[in-house]
């Protein structure tokens, strides 16, 4: 447990705070936590805590909480990453002074309003969106749009994983880097899949295992050409622990590589191994986590894709079809705070197409298509394109 100090802006440099600490341990250990007396946000008499191991600030007065949110960081003004050894170092050689003034020149908005005359018009032809690959859903959605996020959900084993991994291949051919947490998939695995997505079915190869099971992968000639299509354009997030077995912050890993990468989109897979970790608070866990992604797609104008599965019945089986948004598994929140709401699902046996995509909400025109669309997957690559429409759905993607 931390253990906290009264620093006020009189008392000198963060390094005289070494001597309170003798008495209770390491400083690193235990002197994580130091309050201000003042809050430099709204100037408040309330408390503001800085912790000087991760770099976060949490203003104890809720009203100037909500404006915070739980991602304000001062390594974000001082360019390192978060969960960083140097955060704590800078930290601790900074005068109290330079704190104040990196607090100060990174404080958001103090009421987060503005007069309508002040804001700017919307013009959807000026809006930043991306493909896809889905033209009719395209053209109902305006396609995915950046600043948003957004759901696809889907039940178990139907191809929502599948049908995101596509998304994530079409918005690099359109210019957007990726960034993919797959939390069921090794970095090697998830490569693979996405490198038949790359090369298409003229690239892929079939083997046949001993037991008489088609498996399908990348022609081996074909390797170097993914690479120099793909390599620099997806970052793969599978580790969630460090050396030491500790979980990593998702929504800190997030801030790190969108400010180290340059990433765009940002694709979620799924949403309950990220909460794996948060089972005694899984709900609370769940609308925290969405309701960062909110923040973090208007802040940063990235686009979020969050992959979700279908709730379970009270024997805890999980249903085999997504009826409305109601029916996906968790918090409300989910599905409230989303632009739009997307299905993938396996249509019934003996169907001429073998999947289709539902759309249950869109904030773009508030338009829906409950019945489906219907798409064709190729078993070998893994691409998705609607009926008839593979060489349009497809064309942006470079030939090699």
């Amino acid at each position: 447990m931390s253990t906290l100090i009264n620093y006020t802006p009189n008392s000198g440099d963060i390094r005289t705070l070494k001597a309170a600490y003798e008495g209770h341990g390491s400083l690193k250990q235990l002197g994580d936590m130091i309050t201000l007396p003042v809050c430099p946000w709204c100037g408040g008499s309330h408390t503001l805590m800085v912790n000087a191991r991760t770099g976060r600030v949490h203003c104890s007065n809720g009203r100037c909480r909500e404006s915070l949110g739980n991602y304000i960081t001062l390594s974000r003004k001082l360019g390192i990453p978060v969960n960083d050894d140097v955060v704590q170092a800078q930290m601790r050689d900074m005068s109290t002074e330079q704190l104040l003034a990196a607090i100060n020149d990174s404080r958001p908005s103090r009421s987060g309003s503005s007069l309508i005359t002040d804001v700017g018009w919307e013009v959807d032809d000026d809006v930043e969106s991306f493909s896809t690959g889905l033209p009719s859903v395209d053209k109902l959605i305006g396609g995915l749009r950046m600043g948003t996020y957004n759901v696809l959900a889907g039940v178990t084993s139907h191809g929502k994983s599948t049908w995101a991994a596509n998304i994530a291949v079409q918005a690099i051919s359109q210019g957007y880097p990726v960034w993919y947490y797959s939390g069921e998939a090794s970095d090697k695995s998830f490569k693979s899949s996405i490198a038949t997505i790359v090369g298409g079915p003229t690239h892929v190869v079939e083997s046949v295992t001993e037991y008489g099971n088609s498996v399908y992968s990348l022609d081996p000639a074909c390797r170097a050409d993914v690479d120099a299509i793909a390599g620099d354009m997806i970052t793969v997030y599978t580790d969630q622990y460090d050396d030491q077995g500790r979980p990593y912050d998702i929504m800190d890993v997030m801030e790190r590589d969108y400010r180290a990468l340059g990433c765009r989109v940002f694709i979620v897979d799924n949403l309950m191994m990220v909460c794996a970790q948060h089972v005694d608070k899984e709900y609370a866990y769940q609308a925290q986590f969405c309701q960062f992604l909110v923040n973090f797609c208007k802040r940063n104008n990235v686009c979020v894709i969050l992959c979700c599965h279908p709730r379970k019945t009270p024997n805890g089986v999980e249903i085999q079809r997504i009826n409305g948004i109601s029916d996906i598994y968790g918090s409300g929140m989910i599905s409230n705070l989303a632009h739009c709401v997307m299905v993938y699902e396996r249509t019934p046996d003996g169907s001429e197409h073998p999947r289709a995509v539902r759309v249950l909400k869109n904030r773009t025109y508030g338009v829906l298509e409950t019945g489906g669309y219907y798409v064709d997957y190729n078993k070998g690559s893994r691409r998705i394109y609607e009926p008839d429409d593979y060489a349009r759905a497809w064309r942006c993607v470079p030939k090699f």
